[in-house]
C-alpha cells in the first residue's frame, strides 16, 4: 500500500553497546527507606531524600536512541532471597499483588498464566464481570451494590446527543468513566488487559474535560482503546486517529485543505509513534514533515451535540487534500520519502484504504518508518510494565517482537518479552502511581468498593485521593498524558500515606472513606488471635506483600505496634493505615 524512495546515506544507525547493563533487581537499602513517621515529620525533606535516593536523580527521557533489531542477549539473574519470577509476574502484569493470583500463576504456571492474560477475552469471569458492570438488563451492577452506570453503552449519535437538559450533563458521563476505570483495576479478572488500556488511554491521550470530550470520551474509550489495547499498533493509532474525542481534542475536526490544522499531525509524530530524542528534539521528522502529514489527514468531521448525529465520525471529501504528495523523514543523515499517491478519498467505510491509513501504515511499518515507532512504543512500554531506565537489551529485544509479529497482535507480543521469565527479574522496584496504588491496597485488603466518588467529593477515594494526588484518570490536559516515570509522581507523597491511614480509619471523623469497607478483611485478622506485633507484621508481609516486605519497613513497624499492647483490631486497623503508606508498599 506504499510507495518509497531512500536517499543516499548512511542508513538507520545502531550502537548495540550494553555497557552499564545491570539487571539485578535490588531492594531500597535501609538508608534509602525512610520511615513513614519521619516522611511525616518533614514531608519536602522526605520526598527529596526518597526521590534523590531510592529511585535516583535522573530518569531519561524515553526518546529514541537509534538501535538495531538482534536476539535477546541475557536472562536476567534472580535475587537470592527476593520475589520469585511468579510474584514479580503478578506484581508487574496486574494492579497489585495477591497471594490468590500468584497461586493461580503457580497452579497453571507462568506462560500459560500469561498466555491466559494477553488473551484478555478468555479470562475466566471477564465476561460475566464487564456484563455486570455495564448490561442494564442485570441492573447495571450487582457486584458492587450501585447503580453507577447509565451511559457507558451507549453509541454515537444515542442518548448522549442530547443537550443538557434534557439530557445528561457532561460531567455526570465523564465521572461515570472515571468509575468505571477504577473499578476494572480494582476487580477485572483480566488485570494485564486493564493495565495495558491504562496505557493507551496516556499514550493516545485526550483530556476528558474540553469542549464536547465528557461525553466522546466514552465512545473513543470503549471503540477505540478497549478493542485494541492488546492488538496491533496500527490498528490501535488509526483508531484513536479517526475516533471523535481525538477528532476533537487535537482539532482533526477543523483541519481543512483551505485551512490546515497541524495540531494532530505534530502530536502524531512527536508523541504517538516517532517520538522525540533524549535532547528534546524531533526524532526523524521535521517541521516539513509535519506540514505534509497535516495535509494528507484533512477531510475528517465529527459532529458535536444537539445534531442527532453527535460523535459520529464522516469524511468530508470536499475538505480533504487528495493530491499527491512526497513528505520527507530527515533520519540518521539519510532520508526517507513518503510517496503517497493522488485520489484517496476513502472514509470511514473503507479506512483500511484512506490516506490516513496510508500515512499510520508508513507510520508503524517496519520496513518504513515503523522501526522508530517500535523503538519509541518499547521504551515506554519497558518503563510502564518493567522499570524506569530500561536496558537496551531488553528494549531491542521488544523491538524485535514487533518486528517478527507486525500487524498479528504485536502489542501483545511485545509485552509477552517484557514479562516473560526471562526479562521478568530486569524491572527494578518502581513507583505506583496513585491509581495503581489505589487498586493494590483495596486488592490486598480484599476491599468492597461500592462506590470510589467522583471529583470534589472529598468523603470518596476518586476526590478524596485521585484528586489530591493529581491523578483522576483521563484529567491530564497536555497531550502527551500522565507520566510513566517515578520522578513525576516521587514529588507528591503526602497522599499516599494520608490514603491508608483514611482506608483503614472506623468512622468518618477519622478521615474514613465512605463507599469502601476493608472491614471483612480486618475482622478475618482479628479473628486470627495474634500472640505478637511480630506474628502480626510477618503475616501481612505474607498476604499483601508475598514475604518480601522492605527490611526497614518491617522493623518500624514491629517496633512500632509491640508499643500499642494487645493485639486486637484496632491496633490491627492502625497496623494496616501504617503499611499501606510504607515507602516499600509504594512499589511494584
Amino acid at each position: 500500500m506504499s510507495a518509497t524512495t531512500m536517499t543516499s546515506g548512511k542508513g538507520t544507525g545502531a550502537s548495540t553497546s550494553d555497557a552499564g547493563l545491570d539487571c539485578t533487581p535490588a531492594l531500597p537499602s535501609a538508608e534509602e527507606i525512610t520511615t513513614r513517621r519521619a516522611m511525616l515529620r518533614g514531608t519536602a525533606l522526605a520526598a527529596a531524600m526518597w526521590g534523590a535516593k531510592a529511585y535516583g536523580q535522573t530518569m531519561q527521557n524515553p526518546g529514541v536512541e537509534p538501535i538495531q533489531v538482534r536476539p535477546p542477549v541475557i536472562a536476567c539473574p534472580s535475587l537470592v532471597g527476593g520475589p520469585t519470577k511468579e510474584q514479580k509476574l503478578v506484581s508487574k502484569a496486574t494492579f497489585g499483588y495477591t497471594q490468590a493470583e500468584e497461586a493461580r500463576v503457580v497452579a497453571m504456571g507462568y506462560n500459560a498464566w500469561l498466555d491466559e492474560q494477553l488473551d484478555f477475552t478468555n479470562v475466566p469471569g471477564w465476561v460475566e464481570f464487564e456484563d455486570s458492570l455495564l448490561n442494564p438488563v442485570s441492573g447495571r451492577d450487582p457486584w458492587f451494590g450501585q447503580n453507577l452506570f447509565n451511559y457507558l453503552l451507549d453509541d454515537p449519535g444515542g442518548p448522549l446527543c442530547e443537550v443538557y437538559p434534557p439530557g445528561p450533563h457532561p460531567d455526570v458521563v465523564r465521572r461515570e468513566l472515571v468509575r468505571a476505570a477504577c473499578i476494572r483495576a480494582v476487580y477485572s479478572p483480566a488485570q494485564l488487559y486493564e493495565r495495558a488500556v491504562g496505557f493507551w488511554n496516556d499514550h493516545l491521550t485526550t483530556y476528558h474535560r474540553t469542549g464536547q470530550l465528557p461525553k466522546t470520551k466514552h465512545f473513543g474509550d470503549r471503540l477505540h482503546i478497549r478493542p485494541n489495547a492488546l492488538g496491533n499498533v496500527r490498528d490501535i493509532i488509526l483508531a484513536s486517529a479517526t475516533s471523535p474525542d481525538m477528532l476533537e481534542y487535537l482539532d482533526g475536526r477543523t483541519n481543512k485543505k483551505t485551512s490546515i490544522n497541524e495540531n494532530y499531525g505534530r502530536e502524531l509524530l512527536e508523541l504517538h509513534t516517532l517520538g522525540k530524542l533524549a535532547d528534546g528534539s524531533f526524532n526523524c521528522f521535521d517541521q516539513a514533515t509535519i506540514a505534509g502529514i497535516a495535509r494528507a489527514l484533512t477531510g475528517w468531521y465529527v459532529d458535536t451535540y444537539g445534531t442527532g448525529e453527535c460523535g459520529i465520525v464522516s469524511f468530508i471529501t470536499s475538505w480533504h487534500d487528495g493530491t499527491a504528495k512526497s513528505i520527507d523523514f530527515p533520519c540518521d543523515g539519510s532520508v526517507f520519502t513518503l510517496q503517497i499517491p493522488a485520489g484517496l478519498f476513502a472514509g470511514p467505510e473503507d479506512i483500511d484504504n484512506s490516506e490516513i491509513a496510508f500515512v499510520i501504515d508508513a507510520l508503524t511499518d517496519p520496513s518504513q518508518m515503523g522501526l522508530k515507532t517500535a523503538e519509541f512504543i518499547a521504551r515506554k512500554l519497558c518503563v510502564y510494565f518493567s522499570g524506569d531506565n530500561p536496558s537496551a537489551s531488553l528494549v531491542q529485544a521488544v523491538v524485535a517482537a514487533y518486528v517478527a509479529n507486525y500487524r498479528q497482535n504485536d502489542i501483545a507480543a511485545m509485552i509477552r518479552v517484557i514479562l516473560s521469565q526471562q526479562w521478568i527479574h530486569c524491572g527494578k522496584p518502581k513507583l505506583k502511581r496513585p491509581i495503581h496504588l489505589m487498586a493494590s491496597a483495596l486488592r490486598s485488603t480484599e476491599a468492597a468498593v461500592s462506590d470510589p466518588g467522583q471529583d470534589g467529593q472529598a468523603d470518596r477515594m476518586v476526590g478524596g485521593f485521585l484528586e489530591r494526588a493529581g491523578h483522576i484518570p483521563f484529567d491530564w490536559p497536555a497531550p502527551d498524558g500522565f507520566s510513566f516515570e517515578s520522578s513525576y509522581w516521587v514529588t507528591s507523597l503526602l497522599p499516599r500515606w494520608n490514603f491508608g491511614a483514611r482506608l483503614a480509619a472506623v468512622n468518618t471523623a477519622d478521615g474514613k472513606f465512605n463507599g469502601v469497607s476493608i472491614n471483612t478483611f480486618i475482622t478475618d485478622l482479628a479473628n486470627m488471635q495474634f500472640p505478637d506485633a511480630t506474628s502480626l507484621v510477618n503475616h501481612l508481609d505474607q498476604v499483601m506483600f508475598g514475604g518480601h516486605m522492605g527490611f526497614s519497613d518491617r522493623a518500624e513497624l514491629i517496633s512500632y505496634v509491640s508499643g500499642l499492647g494487645a493485639i486486637n483490631a484496632t491496633v490491627i486497623r492502625e497496623c494496616v493505615g501504617l503499611l499501606l503508606g510504607a515507602p516499600s508498599f509504594q512499589l511494584y
